[in-house]
């Protein structure tokens, strides 16, 4: 089990780095998400299978509820690419309308993200017993944290005002020095 989720996060930090290497050209930023995600629920589908060890008859049974959760995780995986990309927009200058929106935009998704798992943990119980659907429970927050932690840490925060002058003087202290060390002659 421990190698299996040592894969999976591996697969998870690795997959985004290796596709975002691959030519812009190429792949869109949505086919970079698809086999970024297909690679992850590979990983997830082998984790899951050889944690659970399941009986024909479970596995009859849980696969077809796990394919519809994981459509809805990636359905939620899509809005937080989405909101990513809003915070990079805007992690500079931000004023107080766009940081409520952007939090009010959080929230939903992790509502979205909640209420799906609560669905799939619910129809899980109907056809594992309670040690059993407990068992996948804590194999899926074990995932979603090991992912999380490493897509967490890529987000930049936000910069405050204080930071955002600092930063500019810095950056025009640096453009004066370059422009006084090509005036100055070289000896």
């Amino acid at each position: 089990m421990r190698t299996a989720l040592l894969a999976l996060a591996t697969t998870a930090l690795v997959a985004p780095v290796a596709i975002a290497s691959a030519p812009a050209a190429a792949q869109s930023a949505q086919d970079r998400f698809e086999v970024a995600f297909q690679a992850r629920e590979t990983q997830r589908r082998a984790s899951i299978s050889s944690a659970m060890r399941f009986t024909d008859e479970e596995a009859e049974q849980f696969w077809p509820i796990y394919d519809q959760y994981r459509l809805a995780a990636k359905n939620i995986q899509r809005q937080q690419v989405r909101l990513v990309a809003l915070y990079s927009k805007n992690t500079v200058g931000m004023d107080d309308k766009t940081a409520s929106d952007l939090i009010d935009k959080a929230l939903k998704v992790e509502e979205d993200s909640r209420a799906a798992k609560a669905d799939y943990i619910k129809k899980v119980s109907s056809v594992l017993s309670g040690a059993r659907y407990f068992r996948i429970f804590q194999i899926e927050m074990r995932l979603e944290a090991l992912l999380l932690n490493g897509a967490t840490k890529q987000i930049p925060l936000a910069v405050t005002e204080e930071e955002r002058e600092i930063l500019e003087s810095a950056a025009a202290a640096q453009i004066e020095a370059q422009k006084q060390n090509a005036s100055s002659p070289t000896t």
